[in-house]
């Protein structure tokens, strides 16, 4: 999943900006995706740019690893306990 969160270009309305930059988040579900995911990034971003006769810089901060879920619910997992508290029978 690419996220774009934040896009900064300009100081006015009705004016083409000289910069912009772009802040947003990559999340994948293996290391070898998010690989692929970050160079095809970096790919696009200066393609486009170049495309328009422009230049780009694509400044990639590699934040905490991939997070890799258990394919099994261990023992003591909500999905193989029961509720101890619900909506209706309150806390046991």
């Amino acid at each position: 999943m690419i996220t774009i969160a934040k896009i900064e270009a300009g100081s006015t309305r009705n004016v083409i900006p000289e910069t912009a930059h772009m802040l947003g988040t990559i999340r994948t579900v293996s290391e070898r995706t998010r690989e692929r995911v970050l160079e095809g990034v970096e790919r696009l971003v200066k393609g486009l740019a170049a495309a328009h006769g422009a230049e780009a810089e694509v400044k990639l901060i590699r934040g905490y690893p991939v997070t890799v879920t258990m394919t099994r619910a261990s023992p003591r997992s909500p999905l193989t306990s029961p509720p101890s508290c619900s909506a209706r029978s309150g806390c046991a």
